[in-house]
């Protein structure tokens, strides 16, 4: 009797010691594929904002190239964005990047998934800055260069940008660039003389050196010190 006693207790221990590793096994199965969700979802968002600077790239270039509109004669008019870019309704439609005639391409706004919240406050957050505030070095002349900037990224949509482009090490600018010209400078179609970017001789240079396209931590400026920005060059010149 107290040996069947005893077979029913161990068998007792047996199933609950298999409930609570089976229990283990989901919860920590579940946690890795929302992580794995989680991971999946940026990657299509950061996918979609690379997408996007590239179509705004081409954009550029089609109203360039086919439209025969010069350089200081390419606007981002938009009812959406800052007046500094031009008045929509009494400029050529052909001269405009978010116009059917001319660029023909849709102004999207920045995924608040790809933002880091801590920065919301910070003026710029959530919008493409569309300006010319420097040359990128080794990317066309030391003319200025016409850029697509979106600052204060999270640091985990900037590592997966620079994943995608090849760039390991994370960039840190710590002297070239002052990201408050990118926001308050928005191209109006002329081009002030600033500063080249990676032209300091920082490490900052060899990883930026003749790319079109790049993610980068801001260590150097008050405002923007510790942000993420993707820079996309939309001219070179």
């Amino acid at each position: 009797m107290n040996y069947s006693r005893g077979n029913i207790l161990f068998i007792i221990l047996i199933a609950i010691a298999l409930f609570g590793a089976l229990s283990f096994a989901v919860s920590q199965s579940k946690t890795g594929t929302a992580k794995n969700m989680s991971g999946e979802k940026l990657t299509i968002k950061v996918d979609q904002l690379l997408e996007y600077a590239q179509n705004v790239r081409s954009a550029v270039n089609f109203i360039y190239t086919h439209n025969n509109i010069s350089e200081s004669d390419i606007r981002f008019a938009h009812p959406k964005l800052d007046a500094a870019y031009g008045d929509y309704t009494a400029l050529n439609s052909e001269q405009m990047v978010f116009d059917p005639s001319g660029g023909g391409i849709d102004y999207k706004p920045i995924d608040t998934g790809l933002l880091d919240g801590t920065h919301s406050a910070e003026p710029g957050y959530g919008t493409a800055y569309f300006t010319i505030t420097s040359n990128v070095l080794d990317v066309g002349t030391t003319l200025q260069d016409l850029v697509m900037f979106v600052p204060y990224l999270s640091q985990e949509a900037c590592a997966t940008i620079n994943k995608k482009l090849g760039i390991s090490d994370m960039p840190e600018d710590w002297a070239s660039i002052d990201e408050t010209n990118y926001i308050t400078n928005m191209y109006d179609g002329t081009y002030p003389v600033w500063n080249g970017i990676g032209d300091d001789g920082y490490p900052f240079a060899n990883l930026i050196s003749g790319r079109l396209t790049i993610c980068y931590r801001s260590d150097s400026h008050p405002v923007s010190t510790g942000s993420y920005n993707l820079m996309q060059v939309l001219l070179e010149r």
